[in-house]
């Protein structure tokens, strides 16, 4: 009778402990968070892996300057700024032209970095197309600090 009770009560313990192990994984899959100095939602990707690349940045260019990812993919970026003058990193939702053309608010993505400071950001691969990069810093789009990120 007593190895009854205790069987039960282990089975019970399972269970629930399971149903924790699960809601843990749910929040973490599903719960956005902010990307820094962006609006775009963080998350976890379920359809494909993540995927991993490094950028440095530098006067007045990015290495590389071209960047490929899957669309609603996770992406894992690690920035790097090797330059001796803040710099940062914005994929825009659309292009622009010239440097006075820039509005934060037509940008996808956007991390900025003090001089030698270095990030690891994750942000979701947007819709399929050919996205333009920026500088946004005063001076440095016209310098040429511009690459590309094509989405598939």
């Amino acid at each position: 009778m007593i190895d009854e009770r205790f069987g039960s009560m282990n089975k019970g313990i399972v269970a629930l402990a399971a149903i924790a192990v699960a809601a843990a994984l749910f929040i973490a899959l599903t719960g956005p968070g902010e990307g820094e100095g962006s609006g775009v939602p963080e998350t976890v990707a379920t359809t494909a892996a993540p995927v991993g690349l490094t950028v440095g940045m530098t006067e007045f260019a990015f290495e590389p300057d071209t960047l490929a990812v899957q669309a609603g993919a996770s992406v894992t970026l690690g920035l790097v700024n090797t330059g001796g003058i803040e710099h940062n990193f914005v994929i825009m939702s659309t292009p622009i032209a010239r440097e006075g053309d820039y509005d934060a608010a037509n940008a996808y993505f956007e991390r900025t970095l003090a001089p030698g400071e270095s990030a690891t950001v994750t942000f979701t691969g947007p819709a399929a197309g050919t996205y333009q990069i920026v500088c946004s810093i005063s001076g440095h789009f016209t310098a040429g600090m511009i690459a590309e990120l094509t989405s598939s």
